[in-house]
């Protein structure tokens, strides 16, 4: 199960307790470490497994880390490190041979994704194996339909992976095609631009604002983004406007997508903003989209 970094303390108890998870994987820092660790007491949380911050960085970045934002790194005490609070490096350091799980990939949940709806406590979706594989398989077919040259080779990340909608169509479709996922902490305009057109992503998902938020910065001329093949909407409805402006700027297209956390998630697609109905077919029947 996926959980946002900005969630409240009572927000992942409620989830901890509900999914009955025993292992949480996290990184060091406070604002999301130390709400994990009083669960340790309140729930059945058995074990945290946490990943520095630092690891992931160069060794100039570590430095300013530990200057400048050492005040953001969660202190977890010696003594409990070897009881219930491991390090990522050491659990992939064991060297031990990993065996095969015995799942029914039809029946065996992979996932609960945690969703509010529209009030009250969020509750889990509970998605299978399959459940996942073939969501990821039918977008996947949907979009090569829709680029006969393939070009899916590296895919920019903007939007965390706990959102369900990034978790399957960047991660596990980045997956699927073998591709480059090019991560970014969170979106930055300025930054996702350079990325752009430094990295030469072939593929970006994000929502409408971050779209329309592209097409108004000033400088844009100032960077190439004709390496977008593909650019995927979803979050709420995409304006025409937007999708045109947008795709004024790239040499593919900009589609609207839409799902629900319990169809994992995506359900249909629309480039040209026609009926549901019509994408709902080429959703079930990919080849439709060839003739």
């Amino acid at each position: 199960m996926n959980f946002n970094l900005l969630y409240t303390f009572k927000e992942i108890e409620q989830q901890t307790l509900d999914s009955k998870i025993s292992t949480m994987v996290t990184l060091d820092l406070k604002l999301i470490y130390n709400k994990v660790e009083q669960c340790l007491h309140s729930t059945q949380l058995e074990k945290i497994i946490f990943c520095p911050l630092a690891d992931m960085l160069l060794p100039t970045q570590k430095y300013l880390l530990k200057i400048f934002k050492f005040y953001q790194i969660a202190r977890i005490k010696k003594h409990a490190r070897n009881k219930n609070q491991i390090a990522f490096k050491d659990v992939i350091n064991q060297g031990k041979t990993i065996s095969s799980v015995n799942i029914d990939p039809l029946k065996d949940i992979a996932l609960f994704q945690y969703t509010g709806g529209t009030t009250g406590t969020p509750k889990a979706a509970m998605l299978t194996h399959s459940n996942l594989a073939s969501n990821t398989a039918q977008i996947s077919l949907w979009l090569k339909s829709g680029n006969p040259e393939n070009v899916y080779d590296k895919f920019l990340a903007v939007i965390p992976f706990f959102h369900v909608f990034s978790m399957t169509v960047v991660m596990n479709m980045g997956f699927h095609n073998k591709a480059e996922i090019i991560l970014l902490p969170r979106f930055d305009l300025k930054q996702t631009l350079q990325v752009i057109d430094k990295k030469r992503p072939s593929v970006l998902a994000a929502v409408p604002a971050i779209f329309n938020a592209i097409n108004h910065y000033k400088n844009l001329t100032k960077y190439d983004l004709t390496s977008l093949a593909t650019s995927i909407s979803d979050g709420a409805p995409l304006p025409l406007q937007v999708k045109e402006h947008f795709e004024k700027n790239t040499v593919g297209v900009l589609v609207e997508g839409y799902g629900l956390s319990e169809a994992s998630p995506v359900i249909t697609c629309n480039p040209p903003h026609n009926s549901i109905a019509e994408n709902l077919a080429l959703l079930a029947y990919p080849c439709l989209a060839q003739k």
